[in-house]
Formats: C-alpha cells, sequence, structure tokens
C-alpha cells in the first residue's frame, strides 16, 4: 500500500524542490535588507481575474425576484476591451500588445480572466467599474476507522440515512467513474452522475491523477469492502486539475459555476447541495476570486467544505515558541478563506492535530479558521483502476465533512448551507485547541444531526484591536433560530479571555419561539492599559460563547487580535512601497516578514505587527515616474506615515548605446531600473517602458544607487544587450548615465525545448550584484515575461554582455522558461546566471567560479536544454528516525536546473533483500521521509526528461545505502558534462573524436566531503546493448568544499563506433559503502545516428511493480512524440492502445504475453490531427483509461 500527504496547495518552492516557479530573487544571506518590492515592467503579460461591481447574475435574479432588469453583461465585457485599449497609452504599454481573455464569468462571480500587459492590469484597477483585479496563484490538489470517530455509522443505524436524495460535486482531479465503488459508470441513472472536465475542456471528467477518486470515495463509496461518509449519495465531477495535480484559478471559478447550474441552462433550480474542494493556492484572502465566488454560490444554496490546506507545519526556533510568525499561523488556502464555507483541518485518529493542517487566521481581518477539524490522517480510500491507496492531508478530512453535511441534508433536505454549517461547527467536540487550530473542533455527525437551533454567524471574530484606542471595543450580531417545534428559553455565557477583556451579551436570557429566531449583540470591550502590546508578535485572545437550553447548546468560538498597527497613506494610487528596519520588513503581495499588509483604499495600506523601532522606506509612485526615500521614521506602535510624490525633486537619465553605438533611446525592448541600498534595507524602481528618466527625492550619502537597463527583445531582433554602469551615492542633483559600445561579451544562446512544446513563456531575469566577503549579494533587478513560438522546439537569441563597470558591483542575466504556462507557473528550465571573465562568457557568478565551471569564449554557441543530463540527490536519511529521505535536483550539462524532469520519472525503495517497499512519482510533493529498517537499501531513481537525436533518454540513479551506519547518504554528482576535441560541450560527437567526459562526486556527510578515489569507476555501451565496457577515469581536483573530486574520461573508445548511441554508466562509493550509480541512456550520439523508434522498452533494473498502474503521458500536450510509462504487477497479455473521442483505435503501442515490471512506451502522433485522444491499457483484468493533448 501506498501513503502519500495530499492537498492539492500550490507552493512556490525553493530552488530545492525540483519543481520551481519563478519569482524575484530575494538575497537569502541578508534578508532585511532586501527589497520584497515587484520587478515587473508594464509589458510583461501577467494573469489575473477582473471582478466588476455588479452582482453577478443568479444573485441579481435573487435579490430581484424577477422585478428588476438584469444587467447587461456583454455589454460590460465589451466596454473593459475597450477602455483596455483606450488606456494603453497612459499604461506605458503597446496599443496593439495583446489581452487574452480566459474565461467569461456571470452566474457566481461577475468577471473575467484574462493574460494582459501588467500596465493594462493596473490601468484596469483604476476603472471605476472594476471592483478588483485579482492576482491569480496556481491551484494543486493539496475509511474504515474514521467514521466512527465522527460517529457517521451511528446516523447509519439508528436514523436509517445513508445521503438519499443528495447530490454532492467533486471538484477536483476528476472521478474514474468505472471504479466498482463508484457505480463502475457515468451519466444520469448511474452514481456518478455528471460533471465536466474544465482542464481539458471536454465532457468527460475522467481522473487522471488519483486525488479526486480517492476525495470521492471519502465521501460516497459504496462497496461491501468499503463505505464512503454517505454512501448513497450521488456525485458530480468536475475536473480542475491536471494529471500532475495542478491548474487554475479561473478553471475553479467556473467550475463553482456550474455546481449552481450543473447543465448550463440559465436556471439554478438543479444546484447540487454539497460541494467538496480538497484543493487550494497558498496566499489566500477572504475577498480574492474563488473565495468570492465560493461566497456567492453559498448564499444562492449550494454548501461548500474547503479543506484548509497542508501548510500549518512550523519549525521550532530558539526562543520563539507560541511567537505568532513561527507557528505555522495565517497559512489556510484559497478558496478556504471563504467567510461562508465550511474550512476543514486535519486530526489523527486519537484527536491529535496533524503536523500540516494549515492554520488560521485569515489575513488582515484575523477572522477564525478552520471552521472544524476531521480525521485526515493514513485515510484508506479509492484509488483508479480498481484500487486502494492510503492518503493523509486535510484533503481527506475535507470529504469527510462533506459526507456529514450530506447526511444532514438527507435528514432535512430544508436545511440552508448556514444551517448546515451552523449543525456541523456549533456542535462539534471541543478538543482543547486554539480556535485557529481546530476552528469549534471535531466535526460530529450525530450531535450536528440532534441540534434543533442554529446560529449566525457560527463564531465570533471581532479582528484587531485598533491600538491607537485606550478602550477598544466591537459588537457583532447573532442570529438565533429555533427549528424546533416548541419555544426554547436560552442562556448565553462566556469562557476564556484575559484580564482587562470583557465580553457580553445582549440579551443574555431569551426565548426563541417555535421557527422563530431572535437577535443577540455580542460586545467585547478591550482596556488597552491591560493588555499590553507584544513587540515582535501578534497575540490572540480567544474563547467560548455558550448558548444552552434544555434541548441544545450551541458553542461558538470568539477571538480577537493584539499587535502593532501602521498606516500609509500616498498621494497617488499605485505606489509601490518597501519599509525596513532593524528587525522586519514589509511590502505589498509579496512574502512579509514580522508584518501583515492589507490595502484599504487606493491612498491607504495597513500594516499590522511591525515591530517598535525606526524605519527606512522607499515609496515608487511609478505612474508618476518618481521615487520617495525616508530614513529614521520613529514608530511607536500606532502610527501613520505620509508619502508625496512631490518631494521628489532630482532626475535620473539612462543614457547608453549598444554593440554598434546605437542609443539605447532609439532601440525596442528597453527596460530600466534603479537598485538603491537604504542604511536598513535595498529596494528597487522599474520604469515605464520607455521612460528613461525618474525624479528622485533629496537624499544624503547612506543611500547608495545602482543603476541597471537592459535590451530585451527576444521575438524581433532575437536579442538581450546588458551594459554595466557604476554606481553613485546621495541625490542633491540631476544625474545621467551611460556607457561605452565596446566592451560587450557576444554569445548565442540556444534553447531546446521538451518534446511538442510549440510555445513557451521566456523570463529574462537581470540582476543587481554586490561582492562583499568574497560573496555576491544580489537580487533581482528586471525582468522581461515573453511568449514566444517555437514551432521547431527551439529558439536562438544573441547574448551581448559587459563585464561590471567597477570591482564590486555589476549585473548579471539568467533565462528561464515555462511550457506550460496555460495552466500552472511552474519553469522547465532555468540558466546559471551568465558572467564575463575575461573574453568568455561564464555560466555562473565570478565569485562561483570552480573546476568545474564551463567558460564559453566571445562568439561560440551556449546550448541549454540538451543531452547529457544528471541528477544531483540530496539525502536526509536517518534525519526524522530510521528513514529515508531524499530530494533529488535535475540539471544539463551546462548546470542549467531542469525542473520538469521530475515529472517524467518515478522512484523505488527496496530492501537489502531486494523486495520492493515503496513506489512512487518523483513529484509526490510534499515528500515524507520512509521509515525504514536499520540496515541496506537501495533508492531508485528513473526519469525520461531528455532525448539525443530523436531517442527518448533515461537517466537512471541507484543510491545503495547502510541505515545501520552514522553516515547513511550516499554521495552526489554535482556535474557532468561530454565536451568535444575542441572542447566544447556537446550531445552529438563525430566518429573518432578525440571527446572527454568531465564528472564530480562529493559526500556531504564525511569531514573529507570526498568519495573514495579508487572506488570511481566508469563504463560505456552502445545504446540497447547489454555489454559494458570499462573506462579510465583520472582525478585532476579534489576541494572537499567545492565540487568535490573532479574527473575526466577519454571517450575516444566509445567515438570508434560509427552511427550509434552511447550509454554511460559511474559509480562512486563512500567510506561506508554506500554507493552512488547513474546510468544515462543514451548519454550522447556518434556520428549519423537516429534511434530506430522501438517502443514498449521493458526498464534496466526494474522489479514487480507493488500494483497495475498506467502513469500521465510526458510531455502533455505534446507534438507529435510521448511517452508512457505503465506497471503490470504479474505476467500476462498486455494491451496498450490509444483512441479518439469517438472510441476509434488510431494507434496500437503494445499487444502480447509481458512480463511482471514496468515499462516504457513512445507514442509518434505525427499522422494525427490535434486533440483530445485516450490511451488504455489492459492487463490481468484490469484496465486504466487516461487523456493525452495532442496539439501542433
Amino acid at each position: 500500500m501506498h501513503h502519500r500527504l495530499i492537498f492539492l496547495s500550490v507552493i512556490l518552492t525553493s530552488i530545492l524542490i525540483s519543481q520551481q516557479s519563478f519569482t524575484p530573487r530575494i538575497d537569502p544571506q541578508r534578508p532585511v535588507r532586501s527589497s520584497a518590492m515587484p520587478v515587473i515592467p508594464a509589458d510583461s503579460i501577467v494573469s489575473v481575474i477582473v471582478e466588476f461591481r455588479e452582482l453577478p447574475l443568479f444573485l441579481t435574479q435573487q435579490n430581484s425576484a424577477g422585478n428588476a432588469p438584469l444587467p447587461d453583461y456583454r455589454q460590460r465585457f465589451t466596454q473593459f476591451l475597450q477602455d483596455l485599449r483606450s488606456a494603453s497609452a497612459t499604461a506605458s504599454v503597446s496599443p496593439s500588445a495583446p489581452v487574452t481573455v480566459r474565461r467569461e464569468f456571470t452566474s457566481v462571480f461577475f468577471g473575467m480572466s484574462a493574460e494582459m500587459p501588467y500596465g493594462l492590469s493596473v490601468a484596469a484597477a483604476a476603472l471605476p467599474y472594476v471592483k478588483k483585479v485579482h492576482r491569480t496563484r496556481p491551484v494543486r490538489a493539496t475509511l474504515h476507522k474514521s467514521i466512527p470517530q465522527i460517529r457517521a455509522n451511528e446516523i447509519w443505524t439508528n436514523l436509517g440515512v445513508r445521503g438519499e436524495g443528495v447530490t454532492v460535486g467533486i471538484i477536483d482531479t476528476g472521478i474514474d467513474y468505472l471504479h466498482p465503488a463508484l457505480g463502475g459508470a457515468f451519466g444520469a441513472g448511474a452514481k456518478v452522475v455528471g460533471g465536466y472536465d474544465f482542464y481539458n475542456g471536454d465532457n468527460d471528467p475522467m481522473d487522471d491523477n488519483g486525488h479526486g477518486t480517492h476525495v470521492a470515495g471519502i465521501v460516497a463509496a459504496d462497496a461491501a469492502d468499503v463505505k464512503g461518509v454517505a454512501p448513497k449519495a450521488k456525485l458530480y465531477a468536475f475536473k480542475v486539475l491536471g494529471a500532475e495535480g495542478g491548474g487554475s484559478m479561473d478553471d475553479i471559478i467556473a467550475a463553482v459555476e456550474r455546481c449552481v447550474d450543473p447543465n448550463n441552462d440559465g436556471n439554478m433550480n438543479d444546484r447540487l447541495d454539497i460541494v467538496n474542494m480538497s484543493l487550494g493556492a497558498d496566499g489566500g484572502e477572504p475577498d480574492d476570486a474563488p473565495s468570492v465566488a465560493v461566497d456567492n454560490a453559498t448564499a444562492l444554496g449550494v454548501t461548500f467544505v474547503i479543506a484548509a490546506g497542508n501548510s500549518g507545519y512550523a519549525e521550532s526556533f530558539p526562543g520563539k515558541d507560541g511567537n505568532y510568525y513561527y507557528s505555522g499561523l495565517e497559512t489556510i488556502g484559497s478558496p478556504g478563506t471563504s467567510r461562508r464555507a465550511i474550512t476543514v483541518g486535519a486530526i489523527d485518529s486519537v484527536n491529535n492535530l496533524a503536523y500540516f493542517s494549515s492554520k488560521g487566521p485569515t489575513p488582515g481581518e484575523y477572522g477564525i479558521k478552520p471552521d472544524v477539524v476531521a480525521p485526515g490522517v493514513n485515510i484508506r480510500s479509492l484509488f483508479p483502476g480498481n484500487g486502494m491507496l492510503v492518503e493523509s492531508g486535510t484533503s481527506m478530512a475535507s470529504p469527510m465533512v462533506a459526507g456529514v453535511a450530506a447526511l444532514l441534508k438527507s435528514i432535512d433536505p430544508a436545511l440552508t448551507p448556514a444551517q448546515i454549517k451552523s449543525k456541523l461547527v456549533n456542535g462539534a467536540v471541543d478538543l482543547g485547541m486554539k480556535p485557529v487550530h481546530q476552528g469549534a473542533g471535531r466535526v460530529d455527525a450525530v450531535r450536528a444531526a440532534a441540534l434543533s437551533a442554529t446560529a449566525e454567524p457560527v463564531h465570533l471574530s471581532f479582528g484587531l484591536d485598533d491600538p491607537a484606542m485606550t478602550t477598544w471595543t466591537s459588537v457583532e450580531t447573532v442570529k438565533v433560530t429555533n427549528r424546533k417545534n416548541v419555544a426554547q428559553n436560552f442562556s448565553a455565557t462566556f469562557t476564556g479571555g484575559a484580564a482587562g477583556v470583557t465580553v457580553s451579551a445582549a440579551p443574555s436570557n431569551f426565548t426563541v419561539a417555535a421557527g422563530g429566531t431572535q437577535t443577540v449583540l455580542v460586545t467585547i470591550s478591550v482596556n488597552n492599559a491591560v493588555i499590553p502590546i507584544v513587540d515582535g508578535d501578534i497575540i490572540l485572545y480567544s474563547g467560548v460563547m455558550q448558548l444552552k437550553s434544555a434541548a441544545d447548546t450551541l458553542r461558538l468560538p470568539w477571538m480577537f487580535s493584539r499587535t502593532t498597527r501602521m498606516l500609509l497613506t500616498f498621494s497617488h494610487p499605485h505606489a509601490y512601497f518597501l519599509g525596513v528596519s532593524e528587525n522586519s520588513y514589509f511590502a505589498p503581495y509579496y512574502d512579509k516578514m514580522f508584518s501583515r499588509v492589507r490595502q484599504l483604499d487606493p491612498l491607504t495600506w495597513e500594516v499590522t505587527g511591525p515591530a517598535i523601532e525606526p524605519y527606512d522606506f522607499g515609496v515608487h509612485f511609478r505612474d508618476q515616474s518618481a521615487l520617495v526615500l525616508k530614513t529614521g521614521n520613529v514608530f511607536d506602535g500606532a502610527e501613520t506615515f505620509a508619502f508625496n510624490a512631490a518631494e521628489a525633486l532630482h532626475t535620473v537619465t539612462f543614457g547608453g548605446v549598444d554593440q554598434d553605438n546605437v542609443p539605447f533611446s532609439s532601440l525596442s525592448g528597453m527596460r530600466r531600473s534603479l537598485r538603491v541600498a537604504m542604511p536598513k534595507g535595498i529596494m528597487f524602481a522599474s520604469l515605464p517602458a520607455g521612460t528613461a528618466t525618474i525624479i528622485v527625492s533629496p537624499v544624503g550619502n547612506d543611500f547608495q544607487f545602482h543603476p541597471t537597463q537592459v535590451q530585451i527583445d527576444l521575438k524581433s531582433a532575437k536579442r538581450v544587450v546588458l551594459p554595466q554602469y557604476p554606481v553613485f551615492t546621495g541625490m542633491s542633483g540631476n544625474v545621467t548615465v551611460s556607457n561605452p559600445p565596446a566592451g560587450f561579451v557576444h554569445q548565442k544562446l540556444r534553447f531546446i525545448m521538451p518534446d511538442g512544446v510549440t510555445a513557451t513563456r521566456f523570463f529574462t531575469e537581470v540582476i543587481a550584484m554586490e561582492l562583499s566577503g568574497g560573496e555576491y549579494y544580489y537580487n533581482t533587478s528586471i525582468v522581461g515575461a515573453d511568449t514566444i513560438n517555437v514551432p521547431t522546439g527551439d529558439h536562438t537569441v544573441d547574448l551581448f554582455l559587459m563585464p561590471g563597470a567597477d570591482p564590486v558591483h555589476s549585473a548579471s542575466v539568467a533565462f528561464h522558461t515555462n511550457s506550460s504556462y496555460d495552466k500552472n507557473t511552474y519553469l522547465d528550465m532555468s540558466t546559471r546566471y551568465l558572467s564575463v571573465v575575461n573574453d568568455s562568457l561564464m555560466l555562473g557568478l565570478p565569485s562561483q567560479r570552480l573546476a568545474t565551471s564551463y567558460l564559453s569564449p566571445a562568439g561560440a554557441t551556449l546550448t541549454f536544454g540538451d543531452a547529457p543530463v544528471f541528477v544531483t540527490n540530496l539525502s536526509y536519511n536517518n534525519s526524522f528516525g530510521p528513514s529515508i529521505h531524499f530530494n533529488p535536483i535535475y540539471f544539463g550539462s551546462l548546470f542549467e536546473f531542469r525542473y520538469a524532469d521530475v515529472n517524467t520519472g518515478h522512484y523505488a525503495i527496496y530492501d537489502d533483500a531486494g523486495v520492493l517497499l515503496k513506489e512512487s512519482p518523483l513529484n509526490d510533493f510534499p515528500r515524507d521521509p520512509f521509515p525504514a529498517e536499520l540496515k541496506r537499501h537501495t533508492l531508485v531513481l528513473t526519469t525520461h526528461g531528455y532525448r539525443v537525436r530523436k531517442a527518448m533518454g533515461t537517466l537512471t540513479l541507484r543510491n545503495e545505502v547502510d541505515l545501520s551506519k552514522p553516515n547513511a547518504d550516499a554521495p552526489i554528482f554535482t556535474s557532468l558534462m561530454v565536451r568535444n576535441s575542441a572542447g566544447t560541450a556537446s550531445s552529438g560527437l563525430t566518429k573518432g573524436d578525440q571527446a572527454t567526459l568531465r564528472f564530480s562526486s562529493k559526500v556531504l556527510t564525511f569531514p573529507s566531503q570526498l568519495p573514495v578515489h579508487d572506488s570511481t569507476r566508469v563504463w560505456y555501451k552502445k545504446f540497447r546493448s547489454t555489454v559494458w565496457i570499462p573506462l579510465p577515469a583520472t582525478l585532476i581536483s579534489a576541494v572537499a568544499d567545492k565540487d568535490g573530486a573532479v574527473y575526466t574520461v577519454p571517450l575516444a573508445a566509445a567515438t570508434a563506433e560509427d552511427s550509434t548511441g552511447i550509454d554511460l554508466r559511474i559509480r562512486t562509493v563512500d567510506e561506508n559503502g554506500n554507493a552512488a550509480v547513474m546510468t544515462l541512456s543514451p548519454a550522447f550520439s556518434v556520428g549519423n545516428w537516429q534511434d530506430d523508434g522501438t517502443t514498449d522498452i521493458p526498464e534496466e533494473g526494474a522489479v514487480v511493480p507493488l500494483r497495475f498502474a498506467l502513469e500521465q503521458n510526458f510531455p502533455n500536450p505534446f507534438n507529435p512524440i510521448t511517452t508512457i510509462r505503465y506497471h503490470v504487477p504479474a505476467a500476462g497479455e498486455v494491451r496498450l492502445a490509444v483512441f479518439d473521442l469517438l472510441g476509434r483505435e488510431v494507434a496500437l503501442l503494445t499487444e502480447g504475453v509481458r512480463a511482471a515490471g514496468s515499462y516504457t512506451a513512445s507514442f509518434n502522433a505525427a499522422h494525427l490531427s490535434s486533440g483530445v485522444y485516450l490511451y488504455r491499457l489492459t492487463a490481468g483484468g484490469m484496465t486504466n483509461v487516461r487523456k493525452m493533448m495532442l496539439v501542433k
């Protein structure tokens, strides 16, 4: 059985998490001196969701009862696009700049999702009929003993109710409706009644990930050996997440709309009863677009149950126990931040909070979330292909509650979403935790069903205490409804709080008639002289309001927060700012340190929790091209600071020329930025496109300025030109910067895209650097974002780069690609930062030069995305008890990060007898340590992320480790490059070439950090042959704290072959006998070799898989070749075929007897037209079907 921690939550991971999103670099070594200000050019394309001020269609219909005319939604969409075109001039973008509308929303959310230049998104926010422009964030998917834990089985037994007559929507990765426990069919009359695939845009919501099926099973599985919480409920499958578990916010909103109108006919009489969403995006807010859509849909009668997220884990820091910023608080994902949704955290089988469970409060409002908790650890449920699986996560806890909600709706169909929420929350079992951990407690089906009274709201979130007031008061209104057929007498009592805090109810004793309601005013009063502010912390005070009658007891948690508060006011809208002190910094939109930031109106921002100490401020009025700088601003805990663009007096002008002496002012694609080193922090001011001047306020010599400008034109001129300028200090008059035409070093850069990619998003990142103590400190200063068509699968640009203007300060450039930008922000590849060394280009910063560093001479070509590739597998074995724990990072031979490779592979763990203990995809993030005995184990990583000529490449890494030893981590590989006789990196050699292989390895867990030299071995063989031939390896360098032991290997024996692919194998061992063996098949080609296209290749060294499985093809979408991997646990007849959507077979990839094992097939769709295709694997009476997308 297979265990994973799941919450389908978007993470902007660190560089060590193998799948990376592009974000501007913040200097990790000096966080207080780092800028969190966005560096976004006006013409860079961004994805947004625009929300209009008018109510959406269904809310308008409900509020007017058909008596008022409906708004002209189409006219608003048209007007908006026209107004955007009119705004292009003032937004500093071209009138022909693309605006791509992805989706339009009218039912429960009025607005649209679109891609547009950043400058236009700013202009859109200023339009009077636009309520808000939301940033989009990628979204991911985050029964045995658990059902008695929530007492659902007692509802089955005592009330005879199992969810009959209730429809539950599953917004997720789809549902395997062919699973016997889910009815084995799809459509009217089936258990899975209907649905839609928003991710792929078709009517078949088949699950190609497994998460949605697992969730659906928890809600409503109905088989002899497995029961969901509401096994008789009907299901709707709305697929919004792809095979890798990722998706977009606009697909989420579209699915929410469909839950209110499943048949999409404009009438919501067929709306669903309950909807489960075990997914989310990090950084949720109550008023972000998905939360607004959920709130509106709830108001229309649909109950939403949403996973809180799996981001609640917090590492301990000395002296920070219980501190707000070090406790995993404020980590609820969106749309779990929806005010009306039922947000669910996770507990284990003995009612302990799961370490991963996300915690409240909600940002800005400091509202109570989650609402309840439910079992979410080691939950056994369904898996596609007739399987079962054990998973952990709030994704598992949420459907537990959705199932109970379905039981309540089945018992009483007249219940509203607010009443269902009250029964679940106010009837929960208090587990003795804080409200931001448990909400009201563990859901209890019996107690929820028994309640005849409900309360709205279900808890009292009083928000932030105003530190400027001596006595702060706040009032909340509670509506108590008596659904019993006799009157009830209630009394209100309160627990919790502290000295100086008073909570009272008026009335405190009252009678509610049968079917009647009573309004209760709850007032909190806080004596701020008694309740101190704790500098560097946010203190949450909480308790419980209990409404008790003879028949019912309603428990309503209450809470308020106490901390510092700063207000910032600006003379003009769209001001970007950085505030920094010795111990904290803050800025809009980006991660904050020791403070929380939110916009109150276009000219006012609120900062909560800033440290009580002096601050430096930098404010960039982008529309006015003005920069206002201030230092030494004293903050006493409750202060307002004002900033006016008129304070900027002196002009900085960017001059300069390119390598042909053409003035930059006459070139397209120019971008300019001013780096400002303030006494306490660093900020950047990015100039609007077409602007060559910025006005700066007067400051002294304790401010340092580093100007940067670059031409980024990847489409027409296909070049990047980056000059260098010296820094200057102080601002007491006008300044002009310029450069001569001489000194540029020229290099061609070729980028090879993953298979099937015909368009990609390029991010060109320019950093400004400062050399200090032998190391460079750097920040992103300029970002260019371009969508490039690559019909041939590659793209070449010219780079002209100057060396630094002085020994301390310089600029560098790197490139990042994202070929699936329409669905997620994950990168495929990132180059190293490129630097000039003498007359050559180096991969990396000058201070990072190593024995393995590669210098490319002026005029040469660097090819990124080519073979051979290698993997650095960072191990943390035994760090969490006896266990195997690892994190692989994939690289190309030019040291480029290959993030997408993790999506093409899997890993397996074996014991010392070769027994398979675990098998899982490599992208099963977040990956828990795997418990293992203290003896030898083998970890095998296999990926298929590259090609040599047309041959699909396979990279296999075997780590053979002894967990009984003090150091149980295998050596790592730190570089690998094949060089031809001219010393140039290459994946294609000529026959007889005197080429060499250079690679390096090191041992992180030994003081020497070097492998045992005489243990290192290298072999080669012809592709698809079986005979390995040894090659001599010579140690040429050994530096422990750098790249380790560096070897060179002559390849003349391999290049003596002709017209073939060459495989390589390298083995290295440490002092404890821990070994790393890396195999590349093929690694490079010799002569005019082309692969014969053989398909259905058994994987070398594979053993019997744990289960029958068909993996998602890679790449997907593709054109025209893709790879399919499958596993058969027993020998027998195997058939793998491809079908079109009409059910016609278009390709047969495999047919015949296969031994038990793992196989890889290659599918060439050159003869087929674009569209969605299905591929089906049949073996041993089991069948699995997945989708793939061909895009030509």
